[in-house]
């Protein structure tokens, strides 16, 4: 019994073992197998990744070479522009060169017209584009009929309301209490009257047909009664001698008797509004359109704005024939000179704009009247004197000249005095 029992038993471990052995065949096969899909899974992977890494080492090749064309090609260009500029470079400079050579052989007067020009041309733009823009119902819709029938247009303006709205006094009245001083001037005041009209540059001024200026520093303010210097006793004796002969038109103001800055008169304001109000008044067979007054021009210049004035001056002036002489006389401006109330800066403006009527008739670029003007100071100007031509437009008298003087002819200049304009304006 205990030897069948063990045989059973080892037929069955042995069953068991066969089993087993059967089954680790089975997985030993399995695992070979997997071994080999991973195997060939390796390879596979291998080989896609060689190819790809071929693929990409070209692509890498091909970026590679394309950006070094692409860098030769840029720097060809950079290159070419380099010597463009360079090109360029050397050219403007001959340009320039050529410029300065031009420029360098122009008289020292076509530089000063130039810059005139320029300063009258912004001026006159700064003007008619913002200062007299149109007013805010310029661009309103077209009236209708009706609105047309019950709206009708303002009534165009004539002389007397411009000269109502200036409101200037007489400038006769001005010369006439400076000549009515002739008795309290000395001989040696008198005697600089006598002085300028022995100089040069003043005879030819006076005796040629052309427009011109000339700015005359007396040097002479202690010779002065009150605020009437010998300049202003030759200016008031020069204006009634232009009057009486009638040589031509003849503005005159004298900025002594208009320094009080209370009175709307005085300063370069004032000495617009009163060459325009003479200008109007002044005997003429034709009449002076004021068309281009429109309403935005007629408030700047009731506000007493200087680039009104000067332009409203300016578009009065060109209208005259062109034959006509203008002579503008103006004593004592150094008392407009100064910075208060911006004196100084509007009478540089004053005076840019009779340079913009003269310079254009006098170098042939413009047919039109002469405007000859004539500009004193007391004592020496600070400001206007750099504003024109020291060799050709300044007299500078000098007191130690007057020794070569006679006294008795230092008495010619009363020849002249308290002469009345034979034709007066009217105000």
């Amino acid at each position: 019994m205990v030897f069948e029992a063990t045989a059973h038993l080892d037929r069955n471990v042995w069953q068991d073992t066969k089993v087993s052995a059967q089954q680790g065949r089975i997985a030993a096969e399995a695992t070979r197998k997997t071994a080999h899909d991973i195997k060939v899974k390796v390879v596979e992977l291998q080989q896609e990744t060689s190819e790809g890494n071929d693929r990409l080492s070209s692509q890498v090749d091909q970026f590679r070479s394309q950006m070094v064309e692409a860098a030769n090609g840029m720097s060809d260009e950079m290159a070419q522009t380099r010597k463009r500029l360079t090109k360029d470079g050397e050219e403007r400079k001959e340009f320039e060169a050529g410029l300065q050579r031009l420029v360098d052989a122009l008289p020292a007067t076509i530089h000063e017209q130039l810059q005139s020009a320029l300063y009258q041309f912004v001026a006159d733009a700064i003007v008619q584009r913002s200062l007299f823009a149109l007013p805010t119902n310029a661009f309103a819709p077209n009236p209708t009929p009706q609105q047309t029938i019950q709206h009708m247009p303002a009534p165009a303006l004539t002389e007397s309301d411009i000269i109502n709205l200036l409101q200037t006094p007489d400038p006769i009245a001005d010369a006439e209490r400076i000549l009515r001083k002739e008795s309290l001037m000395s001989d040696e005041a008198l005697g600089y009257a006598t002085l300028l009209r022995q100089k040069r540059q003043f005879q030819e001024w006076l005796s040629s047909e052309a427009p011109g200026l000339v700015l005359v520093e007396g040097c002479c303010r202690t010779e002065s009664v009150g605020r009437s210097s010998p300049m202003s006793f030759f200016t008031a004796s020069f204006a009634s001698t232009l009057l009486q002969s009638q040589s031509g038109m003849v503005l005159q103001f004298f900025c002594g008797s208009h320094t009080d800055p209370q009175k709307d008169d005085s300063g370069p304001k004032g000495l617009l509004k009163s060459i325009i109000c003479q200008l109007l008044l002044y005997p003429k067979p034709y009449s002076l359109s004021l068309d281009f007054v429109d309403q935005s021009l007629y408030d700047a210049i009731a506000a007493s704005n200087t680039d009104a004035l000067c332009f409203m001056f300016e578009r009065l002036f060109w209208q005259l024939q062109p034959t006509t002489m203008v002579y503008v006389l103006l004593d004592s401006i150094s008392d407009f000179e100064s910075n208060l109330h911006d004196n100084g800066e509007r009478m540089e403006r004053v005076l840019a704009s009779f340079q913009g009527l003269i310079r254009p008739v006098l170098q042939g670029f413009a047919f039109g009247p002469k405007l000859k003007l004539f500009m004193t100071s007391p004592n020496r100007s600070h400001l206007l004197i750099h504003r024109v031509d020291r060799a050709k437009e300044n007299i500078r008298l000098n007191a130690a000249a007057l020794g070569d003087i006679r006294a008795g002819s230092d008495r010619l200049s009363r020849e002249t005095r308290r002469a009345r304009s034979p034709l007066p304006l009217s105000y």
